[in-house]
């Protein structure tokens, strides 16, 4: 059909748009020619926009792509302030938009269910999982996502215990006989969500093993015994003492005698009579 008289121009001052229509008398069938475009798009001019001198602009960019592949859709362009706004009121829109009509659609959008979601990326914490449809019919425009993810979590992983370095070994608590020094490691972060507890922080060992030195003691002489003969000068007797402490170490004194015999019997032997 014929096209309809201009619409009334849209917007509120400056720039506008407006559009006119024509009727499609008879749809194409069995393969015959499509329709041409039934709706036209042209500027328009409003009243005078009122001043704003505190504001000043950037040029506006460049009309965007229209928002849609098909069909009726919009287009943008924007502006900035070249420098900050001295004006107490808002300054005019720094947005513009407008029609923009493309070749209509001819096929809707057809998509298949959504699959399961995916495994989650962390086997512990705080991950993501995906999960997907299909396009089975491409219409040529933008039918929505095709691919989701969102944050998933397993639950809190295990924190294993981490310990220091050992400390130097501290000094051995006796200087011989067995004595003993040890050692120690702090807990840097302790196990936490059933991690295993923490190996051991302190040592100790076994240090100067070497036998201290001691010197012998004994025991008082005990009293002399009875004399091995009755009378004359070749008798003996003894005494003995015994060891209370034995000696220990390269150093240690020795255990001296324990037992000493001495000479004993002044008295003279008496003689029978002899004759001759």
């Amino acid at each position: 059909g014929t096209w309809a008289s201009w619409g009334t121009c849209v917007g509120v001052c400056g720039p506008g748009y407006q559009t006119r229509t024509r009727p499609t008398t008879t749809q194409p069938a069995s393969g015959g020619r499509p329709c041409p475009i039934t709706e036209q798009v042209q500027s328009c001019t409003l009243k005078a926009c009122p001043p704003t001198p505190a504001c000043v602009y950037k040029e506006w960019t460049s009309w965007s792509p229209c928002n849609v592949v098909c069909g009726k859709g919009n287009t943008t362009r924007t502006r900035t302030l070249a420098k900050p706004s001295t004006s107490s009121t808002p300054c005019d829109q720094v947005e513009e938009r407008k029609l923009c009509i493309l070749p209509e659609c001819s096929k809707p959008c057809v998509l298949s269910a959504w699959s399961p979601w995916g495994v989650c990326t962390a086997s512990c914490g705080n991950g993501k999982q995906t999960r997907f449809r299909d396009l089975k019919n491409a219409p040529g425009r933008s039918c929505g996502d095709l691919v989701q993810t969102r944050d998933c979590s397993t639950g809190p992983c295990v924190q294993p215990c981490t310990v220091g370095v050992w400390t130097e070994w501290s000094k051995c608590d006796q200087d011989c006989g067995d004595g003993t020094r040890f050692r120690i490691r702090k807990v840097e972060i302790a196990p936490a969500n059933g991690a295993p507890p923490c190996l051991a922080t302190r040592q100790q060992e076994i240090c100067n093993p070497q036998k201290c030195d001691v010197d012998c003691e004994m025991s008082v002489w005990g009293q002399w015994g009875e004399c091995s003969a009755t009378c004359g000068t070749s008798g003996t007797r003894s005494r003995t003492r015994f060891i209370t402490k034995s000696p220990q170490g390269a150093n240690g004194k020795p255990c001296g005698k324990t037992a000493e015999t001495a000479a004993c019997g002044k008295r003279p032997c008496p003689k029978d009579c002899q004759m001759s």
